[in-house]
């Protein structure tokens, strides 16, 4: 069993429209620490670093060669794009998430068509897609696990650190 699933990844748009993103290859799946922020005193030297978490960049090409019906998928892609999305890494898990819990909205931001197996018409896609709030892994990572009752993990010091 994976962390966070198996599945090949899917999105849902705002018009509850799902999109499998099938024959694909992940380019980018990380996190953007860009929000971290680094300030040392000029005088003393001292470094403070404040870290209020990340936003998460996920970028897949796509082969539409290898779709039963390429003009179709690029269609639904293309008239998601700069929408508000719901992102799964795994379509047999959760998506992603953020630090209350609740599910994390991700923006469609690029969709870059480009040639791979021929040169007279363009039979792939690069998707982009960044989130627009803070992304917690914690509770990215709960779908997979397959139990009815809550889950507690604790530290060596038995403190409760997460509950659902």
């Amino acid at each position: 069993m994976a962390i966070f699933g198996t599945g090949r990844p899917k999105i849902i748009t705002s018009a509850d429209v799902s999109i499998n993103l099938d024959y694909g290859k992940v380019l980018k799946d990380e996190p953007d620490f860009s929000l971290n922020i680094r300030h040392q005193n000029p005088i003393s030297g001292d470094r403070v670093y404040v870290s209020r978490g990340y936003h998460w960049i996920y970028e897949i090409q796509l082969y539409l060669y290898k779709f039963a019906a390429p003009d179709v998928t690029y269609d639904l892609l293309n008239t998601a794009l700069y929408d508000t999305v719901t992102l799964y890494r795994h379509r047999d898990s959760d998506p992603f998430k953020d630090e209350s819990g609740t599910v994390c909205p991700f923006k469609f931001t690029e969709l870059i068509p480009f040639y791979v197996e021929t040169v007279e018409y363009r039979d792939a896609l690069i998707c982009k897609f960044e989130s627009t709030k803070l992304i917690d892994l914690a509770f990215s990572s709960f779908g997979t696990l397959s139990t009815e009752e809550d889950i507690t993990i604790t530290t060596e010091t038995d403190e409760d650190l997460r509950t659902r």
